[in-house]
């Protein structure tokens, strides 16, 4: 492994102080803000909507998503505790108000009462799943009929997989899991991203 790809194992997983090094990074570095307002006008949940963020980070996103629609419950699970920490200082207000829910957990082991959702994102979680078309999945089973699953990949340094590969595999992933409507979208500004999601009709 290079520095390079030892130091952004931080950005995947932050851990001790160089982790919470990396939340900050992310917390302000002006393409992770530009990415995350990106996707959430393409997702653009509705009021009353309830959400799940697979890997909120600094809870920058979720937030976002909490103080733009009226009436929304949005819940985060993330692997990191150091990411809980910051996004839970980040958000204290939302979570007084009882809109947001923090968890600490693993996006391939999920509580099971964590279901009935009418939106599941996450943004660069995906490339990071052992299986993950059993994940796909398991969180097709957990949104309601008409529920939506949004999946975000931006190319991380050292990883060989393209936008565009990565955008077949998961239209691919999506299609298996028997979502519909499977859409692919592309950022326009750089760096490149792209976002794949799909309906669930059961």
């Amino acid at each position: 492994m290079s520095a390079i790809e030892g130091l952004y194992t931080h950005f995947a997983h932050p851990r001790r102080p160089i982790g919470s090094l990396a939340g900050m990074i992310m917390a302000h570095r002006g393409h992770n803000i530009r990415r995350g307002r990106w996707a959430i006008d393409r997702l653009a949940p509705t009021a009353g909507a309830r959400v799940l963020e697979l890997g909120y980070g600094p809870g920058v996103t979720l937030g976002e998503v909490c103080r733009r629609t009226p009436d929304i419950e949005v819940t985060g699970v993330d692997i990191s505790p150091v990411m809980l920490r910051q996004a839970a200082r980040r958000n204290r207000a939302l979570l007084r108000s009882g809109r947001l829910d923090l968890r600490l957990g693993d996006a391939t082991r999920l509580d099971p009462e964590l279901r009935g959702f009418d939106l599941v994102y996450g943004i660069n979680v995906w490339q990071y799943w052992s299986d993950p078309d059993v994940v796909i999945q398991d969180l097709v089973g957990r949104l309601r009929p008409g529920g939506r699953l949004a999946l975000v990949y931006m190319r991380p340094p050292g990883c060989r997989l393209t936008h565009g590969q990565a955008a077949t595999r998961l239209a691919d992933q999506f299609n298996a899991a028997l979502l519909t409507h499977i859409t692919t979208e592309w950022m326009p500004q750089r760096p490149t991203a792209v976002l794949v999601s799909g309906v669930s009709d059961h």
